[in-house]
């Protein structure tokens, strides 16, 4: 390309104010004594590069050329203000990597430097290219990434698909998880979180269940099992939290504390009233669905000007939508008959919010209480409640079995069991599995209800109390959010209870950095205990002459290996 002297000045440039050319930038504008910092300063007309007026113009990127539009026409322009070739677009954008993104026709694709067209396909949507690789969206709603000569890099179609950066991009798969991915589409490492950002000097913002957090390129916890309300990426190793107090911090790498950085009092005013009205919100879900909203017979009754105040709420919730003012959004459908969130709804807002609602008396004497027993006479209540506690375990246990390393032909007994969804997960194990639960929970626990398991009708079904009954004999006793139900004196006695000559697996929660706070104040009031830390995990252990002899993470919970200290008399 023939370009004239001078033109590198772009580099040194930028749209004028009125959007319609580009000026000099300059350095050297001088203030008077007597204006002060913050005064509104009217500086003169900046030098323009050329003499040429467009309707829009956008910054100079390298090697020099500028969108602009005139006319209803979009193409690309030299710093001298001339047009950098003849073809002409519908929109223009602006060069990355040598290419340029444009439009013609509602389809999008690249074009090189002298507008020549870089590949023969055509998209709905193009990005711009970074590290050589760009994502595009095809017709159907799907993205991929390609390489600058049109091919499409392997490892799609996603539902999302961002720019390199540092080597490895994001994109969110089909499964609605998103991942990072290597400039070859394979995983850059194992995570699939909630949300995630690309990698800025070897750090990553990502996003699960429990909140934000920071990740290293190989997938690696930078923050050590502290998740925050909101991030910023590292700036000289050390980054702006949100606490999900609310209170703001700033964290070095490794997750400690560096400074406390302090909010208005305003803000601190709105954050107090966001958390007193918080319950708004899932009893406002709680009245949509007992009213039919999100399909279904009404299970209460309501005057109609009643019900449309509701419905507001519910469009204000983003569950119904708000344009036509009918029809449930994709978020509301997920509360629809026969939905697990349905059922998880109506758990938290029934039986577990009534503790709440007498948290006063119950935290004077907590002890006094028990979740399940207090619901044991009430058929329609436990269904949901085996059901929701089904979903959540279905959920979190999924794939455990890698971990577990059980001896292929050992028996193995679930102790508080619920509906199976542990042994559920042992897809490849051949020893005998046994489910042990009090009566009332065995009887709704049908084999058809672990249809993630093939080998669902190998499970033997026990109906007892496993404080005071006996016990089937198995190699193996698993113990997965049992204990944490009990306080350490009913917990001993559980433990007490299993052979000496066995194993045992207990899996649970180690709330070490207070993360499960809120969850051990929901365990106080509905049945006396809390979530213990990782030392009083191991107090209990010994108390009971259970000894660790292995520890490893899963899915936010703690997994621990015990057997019979030595010197222990049978």
């Amino acid at each position: 390309m023939n370009r004239s002297p001078g033109n590198d000045r772009w580099q040194a440039s930028q749209p004028s104010a009125c959007g319609t050319h580009h000026v000099k930038l300059s350095d050297d504008v001088k203030l008077s004594d007597d204006v002060k910092i913050g005064d509104d300063v009217k500086i003169g007309d900046a030098q323009a590069l050329y003499p040429d007026r467009y309707d829009r113009v956008l910054p100079f990127h390298e090697p020099g050329l500028a969108p602009v539009r005139l006319g209803g026409a979009a193409f690309h322009i030299l710093p001298t203000g001339k047009p950098a070739y003849a073809q002409r677009f519908d929109r223009t954008f602006g060069f990355y990597n040598h290419l340029a993104a444009v439009t013609n026709a509602a389809r999008c694709f690249h074009i090189h430097q002298d507008g020549a067209r870089a590949y023969s396909a055509t998209w709905n949507w193009c990005g711009n290219f970074q590290q050589r690789r760009c994502p595009v969206r095809d017709a159907r709603g799907h993205y991929h990434h390609i390489r600058t000569d049109g091919a499409v890099v392997a490892g799609g179609p996603y539902r999302y698909a961002g720019d390199f950066r540092e080597g490895a991009a994001v994109v969110r798969d089909m499964d609605g998880y998103c991942r990072h991915i290597t400039r070859h589409g394979q995983p850059l490492h194992h995570r699939k979180l909630f949300d995630l950002d690309v990698f800025h000097k070897g750090f990553a913002r990502a996003r699960d269940a429990d909140g934000w957090f920071h990740i290293t390129t190989d997938g690696r916890d930078a923050s050590r099992g502290r998740r925050y309300r909101c991030i910023e990426p590292f700036y000289n190793g050390q980054a702006l939290v949100k606490r999900l107090d609310g209170s703001a911090a700033v964290v070095a790498e490794d997750g400690e504390i560096q400074a406390a950085v302090h909010h208005s009092e305003a803000e601190e005013r709105a954050e107090l009233h966001a958390l007193s009205v918080s319950f708004w919100q899932p009893l406002t879900m709680r009245l949509g669905v007992l009213l039919g909203l999100a399909g279904g017979a009404p299970r209460i009754p309501c005057p109609p000007q009643h019900l449309n105040i509701v419905k507001r709420a519910w469009v204000r919730l983003g569950l119904l939508d708000g344009e036509s003012g009918s029809g449930l959004t994709r978020l509301g459908a997920r509360l629809a008959p026969g939905k697990v969130e349905r059922a998880r709804l109506l758990y938290w807002t029934g039986p577990q919010f009534t503790p709440w609602a007498e948290a006063e008396a119950r935290i004077q004497n907590a002890a006094t209480h028990h979740f399940f027993a207090e619901h044991a006479n009430h058929p329609d209540t436990m269904n949901l409640i085996q059901q929701a506690l089904h979903s959540y375990a279905a959920s979190d246990w999924r794939g455990i079995e890698k971990i577990l390393c059980l001896p292929p032909h050992a028996s193995v007994a679930d102790i508080g069991g619920g509906q199976g969804a542990l042994l559920a997960a042992l897809t490849e194990h051949r020893g005998a599995k046994i489910l042990v639960d009090l009566p009332s929970v065995v009887a709704r626990s049908p084999s058809n209800s672990l249809s993630s398991n093939s080998n669902g009708d190998d499970i033997q079904r026990i109906g007892l109390n496993f404080m005071t009954d006996r016990l089937p004999s198995a190699d193996v006793y698993l113990l997965s959010r049992v204990l944490h139900d009990w306080r350490d004196r009913q917990a001993q006695k559980i433990l007490a209870r299993l052979p000496a000559a066995a194993t045992v697996i207990v899996i649970d929660r180690a709330d070490d950095a207070g993360q499960h706070a809120l969850l051990s104040l929901n365990m106080l009031l509905t049945t006396g205990s809390w979530e213990r830390t990782s030392a009083q995990w191991s107090a209990l252990f010994q108390a009971a002459q259970w000894q660790p002899v292995k520890r490893a993470e899963w899915n936010g919970h703690a997994v621990f290996w015990l057997t019979k200290q030595a010197g222990y008399a049978t």
